[in-house]
C-alpha cells in the first residue's frame, strides 16, 4: 500500500501529564488521539522506531513524551496524530 494522502499537523505546546488510549492531557488541556495515532521512538541518533501505547504507558515506562502533533484544533474536530518519545535520562 502506497502513500493515500498528506496533511499539515502541528506541534501542540505544553507538558504532557496524562495519555491513555482515548486522549493526552498537554496543560489543562485534553485532546482526543485519532484512531490510528502513530507512535515513534526517537533515538540519539534520530532514527524513528514504531511503538504502541502500550509500550510507553505506565509508571513503569522507558519513555517520555517529547511531541504531539495534532491536524487541526479540538474545537474543529481535529485528533492527535503523532506521537513522538525519547528514552528517560537517568538522574
Amino acid at each position: 500500500m502506497g502513500i493515500e494522502g498528506m496533511q499539515n499537523i502541528s506541534k501542540i505546546s505544553g507538558n504532557v501529564s496524562e495519555i491513555n488510549n482515548t486522549f493526552v492531557t498537554v496543560g489543562n488541556n485534553h485532546y482526543l488521539l485519532a484512531d490510528n495515532v502513530k507512535i515513534f521512538y526517537r533515538n540519539y541518533e534520530w532514527d524513528y522506531m514504531l511503538l504502541t501505547m502500550e509500550d510507553i504507558s505506565g509508571e513503569n515506562s522507558d519513555y517520555q513524551i517529547s511531541g504531539v502533533y495534532h491536524d487541526k484544533s479540538s474545537k474543529s474536530g481535529g485528533r492527535v496524530r503523532v506521537i513522538v518519545v525519547t528514552k528517560k535520562v537517568s538522574k
